[in-house]
């Protein structure tokens, strides 16, 4: 449970800084359940491309661990890992564990 608070916290933290600098309040106050992309989302596919490399630095920072968000294997699920703020922890948690193994 540590290991992802501590992944929405450098979602959120990213995501909070494009907000502000696009004027995006959703994103500047945005929480686990804040929608990223997609219908109600706030971020558009520029936007989301910045919040995944840097999120992945900042994982790298944070855990010592290099994973790539978007490849074939998050582009091809049902339900994409990029939709809110606590899917892409969740999918990030589930790479780190599985760089683990």
């Amino acid at each position: 449970m540590q290991q992802y608070n501590d992944i929405t916290s450098v979602i959120i933290k990213i995501a909070g800084e494009i907000g502000h600098e696009n004027g995006i309040h959703k994103l500047s106050a945005a929480n686990a359940d804040t929608i990223l992309y997609g219908t109600g989302g706030s971020l558009d596919s520029l936007m989301l491309v910045r919040l995944l490399a840097e999120t992945e630095e900042e994982i790298f920072n944070v855990f010592g661990k290099e994973i790539i968000l978007a490849d074939e294997r998050a582009m091809s699920q049902k339900h994409s890992p990029f939709r809110s703020v606590g899917s892409l922890a969740e999918y990030i948690e589930k790479l780190l564990s599985e760089s683990d193994e």
